[in-house]
């Protein structure tokens, strides 16, 4: 199961790296493509999800992927303060709130629990954009615009 835990991670952290780069013209862009891709991987593969979030299957591996997505995700939004389109404030807080609601909606859809409302796992990407988007639009400067 720690295999199963750090191929998930690895797979993951590739997957999550993936959109940042593509989105790094705008960094709470990158930051919300990220926690889309944190949910829609969770959907994807249910089981290495489980595996990688269970503390008797951890591992330096583990552990670093999940150091290196922090870090990665705090310099996007600390390069997005630096342009004026992230709000001042703790870095560190914000990518806690994003990984704490990310973790939630994925949860929410390996569990089962979005299905027994009738949404599919086949709307998890379309669902978890609109949620993180609340995230993310709190993370924004005011009057800055996506368009």
């Amino acid at each position: 199961m720690i295999a199963v835990a750090e191929e998930g991670a690895r797979q993951l952290l590739a997957r999550m790296a993936r959109w940042a780069e593509l989105a790094t013209r705008d960094p709470p862009d990158a930051f919300r493509a990220m926690g889309v891709e944190y949910v829609t991987f969770a959907v994807d593969h249910p089981g290495h999800f489980r595996a990688m979030h269970m503390p008797e299957y951890g591992s330096e591996t583990t552990l670093r992927t999940f150091k290196t997505s922090r870090s990665v995700a705090a310099a996007l939004l600390r390069e997005g303060q630096r342009r004026g389109t992230v709000r001042a404030g703790d870095v560190d807080q914000m990518v806690m709130a994003g990984h704490v609601f990310a973790y939630g909606i994925a949860r929410m859809f390996v569990d089962g629990l979005f299905e027994a409302d009738g949404i599919t796992r086949d709307q998890a990407k379309s669902i978890a954009e609109m949620l993180i988007d609340v995230v993310a639009s709190g993370l924004r400067t005011r009057g800055v615009s996506t368009d």
